[in-house]
């Protein structure tokens, strides 16, 4: 038997309190935190549009009166001349516009894909797995 005296146990006591205070946070840092679940995947549709290719053409440039005038034309023919081509340009830009809206869709058939802004090959792998 080992015979212990009071300054034994004196001796102990800080030693087994640095190892409890050692102890405590391993043993807390061990047990660990529950993992949160991973983030749930949200499917996002993002409607993208398609360009739409129409075989119109650009209708020919007219002829404006405006060309025709001369150094020496009169206030009231250059007046007459800038009117008239007014006239003109304007039927011209309703023309464009009645060309370019027989090329739009209506608007309930638009159609989105859901591949759209991604590469060939990525959308692929992606339908693949």
């Amino acid at each position: 038997m080992v015979k212990r005296g009071p300054q034994t146990g004196a001796r102990l006591a800080p030693a087994l309190i640095l190892a409890l205070a050692l102890a405590a946070p391993l043993a807390a840092g061990c047990a660990g935190r529950a993992e949160p679940p991973p983030p749930v995947p949200v499917t996002v549709k993002v409607p993208v549009p398609e360009p739409v290719f129409c075989p119109a053409t650009a209708p020919a440039r007219p002829a404006l009166p405006i060309a025709s005038l001369s150094e020496d034309s009169s206030p009231a023919d250059t007046m007459r001349a800038y009117a008239a081509s007014v006239v003109i340009l304007k039927g011209a830009v309703r023309q464009r516009d009645e060309i370019l809206a027989g090329c739009t869709r209506e608007p309930g058939s638009a159609s989105f894909s859901g591949t759209a802004g991604r590469s060939r090959a990525s959308a692929r792998a992606a339908s693949s797995r």
